[in-house]
């Protein structure tokens, strides 16, 4: 994308400002950067990936939102988990199979934001669920 010249313009201004930043930045470092962005990218999609399993699970057991978002949002975390395993192929061959694993789980969370927006939870169950849950406490 840019040539070294501009890489080297761009080292050399950062560090004039700042004396530590040589200390940062060297062959090593640079060798690791894609690697170590990698892995972060592994770690996130890990944690999105377990969240949406578990609020797609607590979605199918609750009675507030229809348990097909819950079933939809549960399949998006396994996309996300697949995509984190897809890293182990090469990087060509995922950018053409990323769009194809994440569909579901976007489709999952926009089709959730959408309906908590525009139709919410039923209101009705939720204050029935608080009171059987009230009398079980009072009891």
């Amino acid at each position: 994308m840019y040539d070294d010249e501009t890489n080297r313009r761009s080292v050399a201004a950062v560090s004039s400002q700042n004396w530590w930043f040589p200390l940062f930045i060297n062959h090593r470092w640079r060798a690791l950067c894609p690697i170590r962005h990698r892995a972060l990218r592994n770690d996130a999609r890990r944690c999105v990936g377990f969240h949406c399993l578990i609020v797609g699970y607590l979605l199918f057991r609750s009675t507030f939102v229809p348990r097909i978002l819950g079933v939809a949002l549960a399949i998006g975390g396994l996309g996300y988990l697949a995509n984190m395993f897809a890293t182990a192929i090469p990087p060509a061959i995922e950018g053409h199979i990323f769009p194809y694993i994440m569909l579901p789980a976007g489709i999952a969370e926009i089709a959730l934001t959408l309906w908590l927006i525009i139709r919410g939870v039923n209101v009705l169950r939720w204050k029935e669920q608080a009171s059987t849950l009230e009398r079980l406490v009072k009891a």
